[in-house]
């Protein structure tokens, strides 16, 4: 088992959090020694296990966790993709409306301040654990932009007909394999949540014609309007998690 003290979250969501990765050889006995120890310690737990083992799914839950989504691990290949029509038809109607830019610190900021607003990751697990008030997970997704930046991840926008309507993160690990974590449509422009398979097969193209060979992500089912998107232009599914939370004395988070 992996466990990781997430000190940022602390930050983002004003409460200890340990995040614990089971692998495919661990025990039972094992994980129910470590629960006593991190009930103790952390105020939120996060737990993330492999499908291919299900006795820790019926263990998890008489331990009190609880199951929040399903995580797709997801991989684009250059050389290995498959569009679906309907998306290629959508990108030969928009791509030359479709373009993007860098953001520099100062846009990055006003950015920020947009995806800080209640109302653009309503499917994330922070979002819509009861026990967390809402607006938590803006400012949560706003202290892992800053995270990821100041680790070396880029940072662009989505613009159609040159009006920003969304951003994407992006990291290259090498020349050719790349990594995203976060990206969406602003709140304020939904009318153009139409277009994000011609705005994704672009961006691929783009990043392409830069080097990169393979892209990979992680989407989770409570998004399946993403899931069905990355699927669409190209990116196939290559592991699948199950995901529990347990929550420990979150009493006072409201006025946060």
């Amino acid at each position: 088992m992996r466990i990781v003290d997430a000190v940022w979250e602390k930050r983002n969501l004003g409460v200890s959090t340990a995040e614990v990765a089971i692998g495919n050889n661990d025990s039972l006995e094992s994980f129910r020694e470590l629960s006593r120890e991190l009930e103790k310690a952390y105020q939120y737990v996060c737990v993330k296990c492999s499908t291919v083992v299900p006795e820790f799914l019926f263990e998890l839950q008489d331990l009190g966790y609880r199951f929040i989504e399903t995580q797709f691990e997801i991989k684009f290949d250059r050389d290995n993709k498959a569009v679906l029509p309907s998306s290629e038809g959508l990108y030969s109607l928009y791509a030359d409306r479709i373009s993007f830019r860098e953001m520099d610190d100062m846009r990055f900021d006003e950015v920020m301040g947009i995806i800080g607003e209640e109302g653009m990751f309503t499917t994330d697990r922070v979002y819509i654990d009861a026990a967390f008030p809402q607006h938590l997970a803006g400012r949560r997704y706003v202290g892992w932009c800053r995270d990821l930046k100041d680790s070396g991840s880029f940072f662009l926008e989505w613009l159609v007909n040159g009006k920003p309507v969304g951003f994407y993160e992006y990291t290259k690990t090498s020349a050719t394999a790349w990594h995203t974590s976060l990206g969406g449509i602003y709140p304020q422009e939904n009318a153009y949540a139409f277009l994000t398979p011609a705005i994704n097969q672009k961006l691929l193209e783009y990043f392409c014609a830069q080097g990169m060979k393979t892209m990979r992500s992680a989407v989770s089912s409570n998004n399946s309007v993403m899931l069905r998107l990355h699927l669409s232009v190209g990116y196939q599914i290559s592991a699948v998690h199950y995901v529990f939370v347990r929550h420990n004395n979150l009493e006072g988070l409201a006025g946060q």
